[in-house]
């Protein structure tokens, strides 16, 4: 485990009311969960909390012609994006670059989708019933058979987010306030047996597996700010991993072989958001991306190449980008005019 400490505080988050946001205790959870939310989700529900610290205005880098992304063991990718206004899941070739829109939700939409390696099934979070308290629903990859699968009371402020199949597809990872905090709970695939595997008072968050299935890592801000960590499955024997209380840490994925964890983290270049990668046990921290802009909701594609959401300037458009674990390599998917791409995910 590698530990770096300091005296600073966590940062505080600046939430405006929108006109959906209809109670005092919406506005509390925005100002709780804000911050969190906004590096892991594409939905509305985000798009008035403001961090305290400064987001510069950059130059935008040069964008590089959009490639056929070829030679991996994945055939496409689903992703969150939002050609009508509205968030909606979508999956792209990832040879042939053909893209399909597979929800039509209202808003505040659809997003965070994941697939199941083994099962030929897409989870996601939407919000057509519950508005801003969503839920978790699963369809096929054509986007047949749209079924709830974690379901919400009405008016009573629950969300669920950033589901995660494991790598056999029976049983589903995602992270919820039903206990007044964040916390990590597991499920089987169709949403019986939940169970509430972290069990702490601080907030935890953006679970994943590993790829034996056998351990899950998360981001927690158990110690303050949001760092990284590790737990068996049964949500047993937790330790840190990676903790920094000089940065915000989130969305921690294991490498295809289970040696590496990839995962963003902010306070590093100014405002920016950046991906970097640890090893397993903490040790041998790099930063891969080193440009102005934002980066984040990062997966791997193979041991060696990441997939990513990336924002050259603020104001700019999100798009989805890959890239090489070293750094270099940075090509656009399948960027659209106007419209943001976001939540990446590969599938088989």
């Amino acid at each position: 485990m590698c530990t770096f400490k300091s005296q600073s505080g966590g940062r505080n988050l600046i939430c405006k009311q929108q006109r959906n946001v209809e109670s005092s205790s919406q506005v509390a959870y925005l100002k709780k969960y804000g911050r969190l939310l906004s590096l892991l989700t594409a939905v509305t529900l985000l798009a008035s909390c403001q961090s305290t610290v400064s987001l510069p205005s950059v130059s935008p880098i040069a964008e590089p012609t959009p490639v056929s992304v070829t030679g991996f063991s994945y055939q496409s990718l689903v992703f969150a994006h939002n050609p009508e206004g509205v968030y909606q899941v979508a999956i792209i070739g990832l040879e042939s670059r053909e893209m399909r829109t597979l929800t039509s939700s209202p808003a505040p939409g659809d997003a965070e989708p994941d697939c199941s390696l083994t099962s030929q099934k897409i989870v996601f979070i939407s919000g057509r019933n519950q508005g801003n308290d969503f839920e978790i629903f699963s369809m096929n990859l054509d986007g047949s058979d749209q079924q709830p699968v974690i379901t919400t009371p009405t008016g009573q402020g629950i969300g669920n987010y950033a589901p995660q199949l494991s790598p056999d597809g029976a049983k589903l990872l995602f992270h919820t306030n039903r206990d007044g905090n964040m916390e990590v709970y597991v499920a089987n695939a169709d949403g019986s047996n939940l169970r509430n595997l972290t069990r702490h008072s601080g907030n935890d968050a953006a679970a994943s597996w590993s790829p034996d299935g056998q351990q899950i890592v998360f981001a927690s801000d158990r110690e303050g700010t949001y760092d990284i960590y590790v737990m068996d499955a049964d949500g047993s024997n937790v330790r840190p991993v990676y903790v920094n209380s000089e940065t915000f840490d989130f969305r921690p994925r294991f490498s295809p072989d289970g040696t590496k964890i990839l995962f963003g983290t902010q306070g590093r270049l100014g405002g920016d958001y950046h991906i970097a990668v640890v090893a397993a046990d903490g040790s041998e921290f790099r930063q891969i991306t080193q440009q102005p802009g934002y980066y984040t909701q990062a997966a791997w594609l193979d041991a060696d190449t990441i997939v990513f959401s990336y924002m050259p300037y603020m104001g700019s458009n999100w798009q989805i980008a890959t890239m090489k674990s070293d750094g270099s390599d940075f090509h656009l998917l399948a960027p659209q005019a106007g419209v943001d791409q976001r939540n990446p995910a590969p599938c088989r």
